[in-house]
């Protein structure tokens, strides 16, 4: 689980690196943010579900 937590924040950083350097219009890097953190929360809650079975 800390690999993924790991994964998951280096991905966050990483998404966001990119998108404050290229998405200029504020709405639209905001919607991007948004979807890229339900993901990365989707992909969590999978990991769990796949390391503990909860």
């Amino acid at each position: 689980m800390l690999a993924l937590v790991a994964i998951l924040v280096h991905a966050w950083i990483g998404i966001w690196q990119v998108l404050t350097d290229y998405v200029k219009p504020l709405m639209l890097r905001g919607l991007l943010q948004f979807i890229v953190v339900i993901a990365a929360m989707s992909y969590l809650a999978a990991g769990m579900l796949i390391v503990w079975g909860v």
